[in-house]
């Protein structure tokens, strides 16, 4: 299904959880993902509830890490 991720178009595979999409990135990125939060369609979607949040087709999916630098 297609969807969008920070504002590129991807295809992901159909009943993709969020957990299940954020290690995927991460893997695919080297990067750790572990302080992100992640919005579909601009509602925040609570860690608590990744593995039970499949996105739908179409949907607008925004992840944001934060990292501590000085």
């Amino acid at each position: 299904m297609k969807v969008t991720i920070n504002g590129l178009a991807r295809e992901i595979p159909e009943n993709m959880n969020i957990l299940t999409l954020l290690k995927n990135l991460s893997i695919e990125n080297n990067i750790s993902l572990a302080g992100a939060i992640v919005l579909v369609n601009e509602v925040l979607i609570p860690r608590d509830n990744w593995k039970e949040s499949i996105p739908e087709d179409s949907a607008n999916i925004e992840i944001v890490s934060f990292v501590s630098g000085g």
